[in-house]
């Protein structure tokens, strides 16, 4: 199967990974990049290796702060086009950052919108009107980590590796 031929996710996906532009992570979103990646490589070799050590000394292993993280991108309080600059340059925090540029229709995504603020954020904004009109139970989410809650107010409980929500009643 040619690399063109290979499944891709959905453009309107692609597309708003670009929301990685704002925000903060958690060292234990992405420390499987830094660390025991791969039976071949301890960190993932689609990172520049300066990245990955900068990574690895903001979340170490033993000695972190519980709640240690990095932001997004240099500007995390701008949503500019930032985040695909850093992510030409090897410094996706995330593999799916990274992983659009293993193909070449999403590399040239990626490079057109380091190189144009406004290609970025005109597709950007017409992909998420796209998205809002998603049916059948799909959702976007105001928390990543969690389905939204419509019956107000709602109880959140962290577990290792899970998160559960339910209304309080």
């Amino acid at each position: 199967m040619s690399i063109d031929a290979q499944p891709q996710p959905p453009y309107n996906c692609r597309i708003s990974l670009g929301a990685h532009s704002l925000g903060f992570a958690h060292c234990s979103s992405f420390e499987g990049r830094l660390r025991n990646f791969d039976s071949t490589d301890d960190v993932d070799a689609s990172m520049r290796p300066s990245f990955a050590a900068s990574m690895k000394r903001m979340c170490p292993v033993k000695g972190r702060a519980r709640n240690a993280g990095v932001t997004m991108d240099p500007s995390p309080m701008s949503f500019d086009n930032t985040y695909y600059r850093v992510v030409l340059q090897g410094k996706g925090l995330f593999s799916i950052d990274q992983a659009l540029l293993t193909h070449p229709k999403t590399k040239r995504l990626v490079t057109r919108f380091a190189t144009s603020r406004k290609a970025f954020v005109d597709t950007f904004v017409h992909s998420i009107v796209k998205l809002s009109s998603v049916t059948g139970g799909q959702e976007i989410r105001r928390n990543c980590r969690v389905v939204n809650c419509f019956q107000a107010p709602c109880d959140y409980f962290y577990g290792p590796n899970r998160f559960f929500i339910w209304p309080i009643s």
